[in-house]
């Protein structure tokens, strides 16, 4: 007996065989759920939500849903070579008589 399934995703990207969409946080805790409390087989779920096998393997797996942040690339600028000589030009420029 198959339970009726919402169509709520959270992205939909496009990949090789057509459109691949990650699961709700809802369908998620209900493949978890039925895993750990339920003690279903990995196959027994891919059954019952219609979902691919690998999809329930990969978010049975996870244990962190956080994306990762990668942090800023720092590099200096193009002009930092030439920064002492443009803040020497500004100081003299500075001292130099009002034109």
């Amino acid at each position: 007996m198959r339970a009726p399934q919402k169509n709520n995703t959270l992205l939909g990207v496009e990949s090789k065989g057509g459109t691949e969409r990650m699961l709700t946080m809802e369908q998620v805790y209900r493949i978890r759920n039925m895993k750990k409390f339920e003690g279903k087989s990995l196959r027994k779920i891919s059954q019952i939500t219609g979902h691919d096998f690998e999809s329930v393997k990969k978010y049975i797996e996870k244990d962190d849903f956080n994306l990762a942040i990668r942090p800023k690339q720092r590099r200096k600028s193009k002009l930092s070579p030439y920064r002492s000589i443009v803040t020497a030009w500004l100081i003299k420029d500075k001292q130099a008589p009002h034109k």
